[in-house]
This record gives C-alpha cells, sequence and structure tokens, in this order.
C-alpha cells in the first residue's frame, strides 16, 4: 500500500471557470502487442498487454467522476504498457505556476474505510470486493469495473515459478516474497468466509455460488488493495482507493513535482484530495508521486 507523502499547500480549490483544456479524448492509440514488442528494449523486456475495451473503461471511469465532482480530469491521460501511468495532455494551454492545482479528486470517488481499524488493508480489501460482488448495481461500478481491467502480474503472488528462481540467490528476498504469499493466502481465505456469511454480500452475485470464483475475486480485491491503496490524510486517517491518484507511479527522486493532499488547514473527511504543482510541469509529461509507505 501507499500513502500521501504529507499534506498539500495548495491557495485553494479550482474554481468552476478555470481553463480545463478539452473534453477528455483518447489522443494516440493505445498500443497493440507489435508496438509493445517495438519497445522491448525500452521496458527491459516485459511486455504489458493492453487491457479488452480499456478505452471504453477510461471513459466510463472518467464520466463517472466528473459527474461525482472531480475537476480537471480533462488535462490528464491514463495509460497502461510500457508507459502504465497518468500523463498530462499534450495539448493543454495552461500556465503552470508553483502549486498550481492540476487535478481536485472528490471524496465521493474514494472507496474508503472506516476509521481506526484493526486491519486497515483486510478491511479495505472487504470492502472492494462487496462493491465487486454487487456488480450493476454498485455506486462504484466504473471504477471497479476499470480495476478489474487492470494486470496484476507484477503483485508477487502471481509471480510464476521461473520468476521465483531469480530469486534464489537472495535467501532473504525470496523468503519474503514467500511469506507474503502465504499472508495473501490466508487473507482471502478470511474474506471468502466474510462472503459466505448470510446477509453479507449480495445473494444476486454468481461468485458466492462458485467458490473458486469467489476465492478470485477475493483474491484481486486483496492484491489490488496492496499494490494501489494509500492513507489518506483525513482526521482521524483512512485507507483508501482514490482513482487516478491510485495509478501514479512512484516518484524515487526525491525532486518532487507534483504533490497530493488535501487543502491545507481542511483535513475533515469529505474534502476533496487535490494533485498541484510543486514546480515545472510542460504538456505530455508523466505526473509522479512520491508516495510513503503505509
Amino acid at each position: 500500500a501507499r500513502g500521501f507523502g504529507g499534506s498539500t499547500t495548495s491557495r485553494g480549490p479550482m474554481s468552476d471557470g478555470s481553463a480545463e483544456g478539452e473534453a477528455y479524448k483518447e489522443e494516440e492509440p493505445l498500443m497493440d502487442s507489435a508496438a509493445m514488442a517495438a519497445q522491448k528494449v525500452a521496458v527491459d523486456g516485459i511486455l504489458y498487454p493492453v487491457p479488452k475495451g480499456f478505452k471504453a473503461k477510461v471513459a466510463a471511469l472518467i464520466a463517472w467522476m466528473e459527474s461525482r465532482g472531480c475537476k480537471g480530469l480533462s488535462r490528464v491521460k491514463i495509460r497502461v504498457g510500457a508507459n502504465s501511468g497518468v500523463w498530462l495532455q499534450k495539448d493543454i494551454k495552461i500556465n503552470w505556476r508553483r502549486q498550481e492545482p492540476i487535478l481536485e479528486v472528490a471524496a465521493e470517488t474514494w472507496i474508503v474505510t472506516s476509521p481506526d481499524v484493526e486491519d486497515p488493508e483486510l478491511e479495505l480489501a472487504w470492502r472492494l470486493l462487496q462493491e465487486r460482488l454487487q456488480g450493476a448495481s454498485s455506486d462504484f461500478e466504473p471504477y471497479v469495473d476499470f480495476l478489474w481491467s487492470l494486470d496484476l502480474d507484477v503483485h508477487p503472488y502471481f509471480w510464476e515459478e521461473s520468476q521465483l528462481w531469480w530469486l534464489s540467490g537472495i535467501p532473504a528476498a525470496l523468503d519474503r516474497v514467500v511469506e507474503l504469499r502465504e499472508t495473501v493466502a490466508k487473507r482471502v481465505k478470511e474474506l471468502v468466509a466474510r462472503a459466505q456469511k448470510p446477509g453479507a454480500a449480495p445473494a444476486s452475485s454468481g461468485a458466492l455460488a462458485d467458490v473458486v470464483s469467489l476465492e478470485a475475486e477475493a483474491r484481486r480485491a486483496l492484491c489490488l488493495v496492496e499494490s494501489r491503496a494509500m492513507m489518506a490524510d483525513t482526521e482521524p486517517p483512512r485507507a483508501a482507493l482514490v482513482p487516478i491518484l491510485d495509478h501514479m507511479q512512484h516518484d524515487p527522486s526525491g525532486n518532487r513535482l507534483v504533490l497530493c493532499g488535501l487543502f491545507e488547514g481542511r483535513e475533515d473527511f469529505g474534502c476533496p484530495i487535490v494533485v498541484t504543482t510543486s514546480g515545472t510541469l510542460t504538456p505530455g509529461m508523466e505526473l509522479r508521486h512520491e508516495f510513503e509507505g503505509v
């Protein structure tokens, strides 16, 4: 899981009249297998397939977020594959100043836990699994559908034996991966048992009738949380899945150009998370954030 590196000191919310560029659109075709193969060297020989229907899922996610009060979404582009992450659109015409708001992600789009839960990751995975089992009736269906389209092969639980073999020369690292996989399996059993309790999940869910399917759904929910969740700096803090922000790549440089957090002095739950600049940004560049461990 990931955490914010402190609250932002933005001057305030984006005004309703701020220029947000053109409506969201896919400027460039998503990479097909041939295009990704051509970039094999650039991604160290690892190919990440683009999910089927990804463009439509992104469009549905953006429309849903805008309907819930998010701002500035037309400024960014969501990518998967070799360049997976969040990027500024190339054609935006904005004078990027220091601490200029780029995005506002409304709290109505976050999937969050209750405060002060004993195991935030497990509780958030349960919340996500509940939304998944509701299907189209879930208020978060566009977001959940987007999450379920993503490739999770980078999570150690899904590593193949050939990948684990590379760690055989580093016993401590291999032991850590084995421990993590055992913990995931244990947590998945807890989620499945919880879902099977009367009234805990929608009776109409087909996954409930098939233990194998339910285990697969629980496993994906947990691994999505472990790889994408963050701690929102609300008071008190809450574990959360925050759309768009959870797709940003980590910035290890120590020279952050982007800050993510609540407006200074507005740490109450319900306020939007704002993404602001902390340096010079140019159209078409990637937005990365220095996440802290949770």
